[in-house]
């Protein structure tokens, strides 16, 4: 409930314990799709498992996943604030349908996101973050959001964002903005 994964992680932990136990049958490839399978998406799972920076999709029932390590010139830093957020009622708050606009502007900008980490231009993340599918509507439910994205890019943060389904804030840094943008952060909430 603070948009950080964990309930992907702690089923992945489960799994992969399970498996450990069993004798390593199913693998780590295996977990990723027992979990995928039982969570209903690998969002969150396939980074548990997996590390790194990753896309994954169900085809079918299916997963196809890529991960390739973060660069080590980018630092995370997520300010996670006091109060939950239960992904049920994130989820909610999202229409069920959008608009052809809107589509195109998310997507272009997901493929936006990996072409920036993958050829290391990090001047990209910041268009790269900007969304239309889900920050504006679960805004509501994180105070000060929009005020946070925008200070911390306006700090040198290369992207900001609400971290999964909120009410956690990320930011991608480098050397140069890690403390102007952890300072941004703080004020939100604790890092």
């Amino acid at each position: 409930a603070r948009g950080l994964g964990s309930s992907s992680a702690a089923l992945v932990a489960g799994a992969a314990l399970a498996d450990a136990v069993q004798g390593g049958r199913l693998g780590r490839a295996g977990v990723l799709r027992l979990c995928a399978a039982l969570e209903g998406h690998p969002d969150n799972v396939a980074p548990a498992v997996l590390g790194g920076f990753t896309a994954s999709v169900m085809v079918g029932t299916e997963l196809s996943s890529a991960q390739f390590d973060l660069p080590p010139e980018i630092g995370v830093l997520v300010a996670v604030p006091d109060y939950e957020l239960k992904t049920t009622e994130a989820r909610a708050a999202l229409p069920s349908l959008y608009s052809r606009a809107d589509m195109i502007f998310n997507l272009s900008r997901s493929a936006l996101w990996v072409a920036a980490v993958a050829g290391r231009d990090f001047s990209l993340l910041r268009e790269a973050c900007r969304d239309r599918a889900h920050q504006p509507f679960r805004a509501r439910f994180v105070p000060n959001l929009e005020r946070t994205i925008d200070e911390a890019l306006d700090a040198g943060a290369l992207a900001a964002f609400l971290n999964g389904a909120g009410p956690s804030v990320g930011a991608l840094v480098g050397d140069a903005s890690r403390a102007a943008v952890a300072a941004v952060l703080k004020s939100f909430a604790p890092l």
